[in-house]
């Protein structure tokens, strides 16, 4: 009998939820959602970027977890790095410089007689010279800060899941959470959810290559979500590097602040948390914020 008052119905919890996925976004149409999404958004980010993986992070990763004194091996790495990011910028000079002569050149050529085959060469040419002044300036720039631009970031409220900019397919990704947690019972195989009775808010962010950005939107969704009444915000996503870990930190407060719970994923890389940092990371004291690990 004792154990019988201890039993919980999730589906009952779920009256209460309001939980926020900050992902890939949702379709609202799918037969086992339908009915549970009760609103979101979507960030477009508005800032150029470096680029996750490029040579730039990997030396603003290297700075941040081995800082002076490095290691020989360190040290040699970061040289190498160095020189590698040097050789960048000299090919992509190189690559501007020829596109720009070239430009030159096809426009008085095409000032000369508007029907010469230079002129459909205008174009191309000039989309060729901004993508090299652009790396430049953005991704081969070492003290670039994206966080510096006044453009703010963009939304829209279309939450419908596709490919991303970077050309990774994670359409389902969203899907496949929002299922999990608050998924309609037996209305489609494998979606069965946790909370039936939840509702979701959805936040899409952007799977882009500019991880400045990702963060950015991230923490402006950890703050919609609070203030749209969201009591716990799920985050299945993540890195090993971040530009601005202070961003996080601020939302998560800002969460606390409202008595709101931040669910984190640990990555797919299989690390110890306790030695390893994966972001978004909460500080020692954000209670609110708990991240889930397997063992």
């Amino acid at each position: 009998a004792k154990l019988e008052t201890m039993v919980v119905n999730t589906s009952t919890i779920g009256l209460l939820s309001i939980t926020a996925i900050i992902d890939s976004g949702v379709d609202k149409e799918h037969p086992a959602l339908k009915g549970k999404v009760q609103g979101g958004i979507s960030f477009i980010a508005s800032r150029d970027f470096q680029g996750s993986g490029s040579i730039v992070q990997n030396i603003g990763a290297l700075r941040e977890y081995n800082p002076n004194p490095r290691t020989a091996d360190q040290e040699k790495e970061l040289q190498k790095m160095l020189a590698d990011l040097q050789a960048e910028i000299d090919e992509t000079n190189t690559k501007l410089t020829k596109a720009e002569n070239s430009l030159n050149s096809a426009i008085t050529a095409c000032e000369k007689d508007p029907t010469a085959s230079d002129c459909k060469k205008i174009a191309d040419l000039k989309n060729k010279a901004t993508r090299f002044s652009r790396q430049l300036k953005y991704q081969y720039n070492i003290n670039y800060d994206p966080y510096k631009s006044l453009d703010p970031l963009k939304t829209n409220p279309d939450i419908t899941p596709g490919d991303n900019s970077n050309g990774i397919n994670i359409s389902e990704h969203g899907i496949f959470l929002a299922g999990i947690i608050a998924g309609q019972r037996n209305a489609v195989k494998g979606f069965n959810g946790i909370a039936e009775n939840a509702r979701l808010i959805v936040i899409k962010v952007s799977n882009t290559a500019d991880e400045a950005a990702l963060e950015e939107q991230v923490a402006e969704g950890v703050r919609y979500s609070v203030d749209h009444n969201a009591k716990i915000i799920n985050i299945s996503l993540g890195a090993c590097f971040s530009m601005k870990p202070e961003l996080m930190l601020k939302a998560f407060d800002y969460a606390n602040e409202h008595g709101v719970s931040v669910i984190l994923s640990a990555g797919n890389e299989g690390k110890d948390l306790r030695t390893t940092v994966h972001y978004p990371n909460p500080s020692m004291d954000q209670k609110n914020v708990f991240v889930i690990g397997s063992d």
